[in-house]
């Protein structure tokens, strides 16, 4: 797993905006998220997908817990990119607790030639970290994962971490389409919540909350119709008319 190079700017999470709104619909999905298995949330760009799980994360904060964030690109349908990517991720250099784990998975059988087998050692040593890491919870996510939804491989890979998923962990898989990544069976079977433009879509009254934050001093109900009808709740065609 060594020989492929790993970018790791597509390993770091995105820090949340200054203009950010924790309206009271948002916070009800994020207690929702709390029992989940699995999380997918599915919007075009602008929506605030990222921000709703950044946001998550950083509530998390009495509680321990780590994010591993994996940025998709179209280099990434490459399977064995993927996984090395992925594996960086889960099981980055530091801490020094997962010297043992990358020294593992390092002595698997080649990438290009047996990648399911390596993907079900990542999954053996995502029990053993989660037998030595006691009440801390571990998130994956996937980001721009419409990059890399129609390879057949991959999606497999993902639907079997599902169901070979820790306790203590849980996946996020964030979407500019409405694909589906898993199966009837799984949505059954696990705890895994689905999110659409209509969740994420800002109300007139969020709208109105949100200018408010922004500085304005009195509410101004026609603009904010105005803005309503004209982005249909698009959070960032609202910043968009807003700065205007």
């Amino acid at each position: 797993m060594n020989t492929i190079p790993v970018l790791k700017s597509k390993l770091i999470m995105p820090e949340l905006s200054g203009g950010f709104l924790l309206t009271d619909r948002l916070e009800k999905i994020h207690n929702h998220m709390d029992s989940c298995t699995a999380v997918t949330v599915s919007a075009p760009a602008g929506y605030g997908k990222t921000t709703l799980a950044v946001s998550y994360f950083n509530r998390q904060a009495a509680r321990p817990f780590r994010v591993c964030w994996y940025r998709l690109d179209a280099a990434d349908k490459n399977l064995p990119v993927f996984i090395a990517h992925l594996a960086e991720t889960l099981f980055p250099p530091e801490p020094s607790e997962f010297a043992a784990t990358r020294q593992t998975l390092g002595d698997q059988a080649d990438l290009r030639s047996h990648p399911h087998q390596v993907i079900a050692a990542i999954c053996r040593e995502m029990w053993a970290a989660h037998d030595r890491a006691g009440n801390s919870r571990t998130y994956i996510v996937l980001d721009d994962f419409q990059n890399v939804a129609q390879v057949g491989d991959i999606c497999d890979m993902i639907r079997y971490m599902l169901d070979n998923l820790p306790p203590s962990w849980a996946i996020f898989i964030l979407n500019r389409a409405h694909l589906p990544v898993f199966t009837e069976k799984q949505k059954l079977e696990k705890r895994i919540l689905e999110l659409g433009t209509e969740d994420l879509a800002f109300s007139a009254a969020e709208i109105e909350d949100f200018m408010l934050k922004m500085g304005q001093t009195v509410p101004d109900r026609k603009l904010t119709e105005l803005i309503a009808e004209n982005t249909e709740g698009w959070v960032a065609g609202i910043i968009i008319l807003w700065q205007a």
